[in-house]
């Protein structure tokens, strides 16, 4: 891989740096921070996230990505769950 290859796959994202993504249930809902480390996702996106105590497993959609510095989170690490993955498109589905 080039040199501008691996530039181009992390756009705005610093070696270290956290993925934070906003994610809403609806479309007129409150957003909610979640972590990853797929740096595949973009906004629009359909992903899993597990949600409440017992972290049942919704989809939600991504509103906004944001990387920080691991010192500079915007919620604590430790208070933020991760993105399960991505949902599968319909094409996904029917193979």
């Amino acid at each position: 891989m080039s040199f501008w290859s691996e530039i181009c796959k992390k756009p705005g994202r610093k070696a270290g740096e956290v993925i934070y993504c906003s994610v809403s249930f609806s479309e007129d809902g409150s957003t909610y921070y979640y972590q990853t480390e797929d740096e595949s996702i973009k906004v629009g996106d359909r992903v899993i996230v597990p949600v409440g105590s017992n972290n049942d497993e919704r989809v939600a959609v991504v509103e906004e990505i944001e990387y920080f510095e691991p010192t500079k989170v915007q919620f604590p690490l430790d208070k933020v769950k991760y993105i399960i993955g991505k949902r599968p498109d319909k094409e996904d589905r029917k193979l």
